[in-house]
């Protein structure tokens, strides 16, 4: 039994080494291969073309949001406070938590199985046989660029969602538009905006860590490519909640 945990242990220890190391030289490698041309590249393919899921996802979120609110908070007659309700779960949860989980799973699924194919086809090996530094030209970029494009379509999601929720809210449930624009106005602040892009710019760096290492350490065969992007998503999605409880735990106490 003893054997057993300290086995568990010392692989455990293992599997952490690797991953703060790999995390380190993900983040510090900047050399002459890496081109700015490759990290808008992967900006444009994680964002941009994330814009449409994101937004479609966004308004059923507000639509459902506002309608659970409004049915909720119609029992204790205080249905005027569905602006506020609505805002605050969209900016300090809701947006930043599934758009992390949906970029997780469109494009950290996708940059794993491209590095895995690139590995098990040997490209990987060609590319250091040519002296060219791995991290910098193929890894820090598919990093930056979920780092970078996570946030931004958070703050999109964000929006999209308080918007749709207002014009559901108006046009359909019957609400006041003044008094749902100035309970949102007087219920939301700077702090809960900062609080859900910051959460955003943790879960994009969470989604290409998991996304690169993944990729970077899948097994030889297809089974092993499809072994690591099921892994990419299911860590990436379970750190993802796991970080989004601290955070909030943190930012109640410190930030608001």
């Amino acid at each position: 039994m003893l054997k057993l945990i300290g086995r568990k242990f010392l692989e455990f220890s293992s599997n952490l080494g690797k991953w703060v190391l790999f995390t380190i030289k993900l983040i510090v490698s900047f050399d002459e291969h890496s081109k700015p041309k490759n990290f808008l590249e992967q900006i444009v393919k994680i964002g941009t073309l994330g814009f449409p899921v994101v937004a479609f996802m966004s308004v059923f979120v507000g639509g459902v949001m506002a309608v659970q609110s409004e049915y909720t908070l119609r029992k204790f007659g205080a249905e005027a406070f569905t602006g506020s309700a609505v805002a605050l779960a969209v900016i300090r949860e809701l947006s930043p938590v599934l758009t992390a989980l949906l970029v997780i799973g469109r494009s950290g699924s996708a940059i794993t199985a491209e590095i895995g194919v690139m590995k098990i086809t040997e490209q990987i090996d060609a590319l250091k046989s040519l002296r060219i530094n791995v991290f910098s030209y193929l890894y820090a970029p598919r990093f930056w660029g979920f780092t970078v494009a996570v946030p931004v379509l958070t703050g999109f999601s964000m929006s999209v969602a308080v918007l749709a929720s207002y014009l559901l809210s108006v046009n359909v449930l019957g609400l006041s538009s003044g008094m749902f624009i100035n309970q949102m106005h007087s219920a939301v602040e700077a702090q809960d905006i900062i609080s859900g892009l910051l959460k955003g710019l943790f879960f994009g760096m969470i989604g290409g860590i998991v996304s690169v290492y993944k990729g970077s350490f899948s097994e030889a065969g297809s089974q092993g490519v499809n072994k690591a992007t099921t892994e990419c998503v299911v860590l990436g999605s379970i750190l993802v909640l796991v970080l989004d409880f601290i955070l909030t735990s943190l930012f109640l106490k410190y930030l608001f």
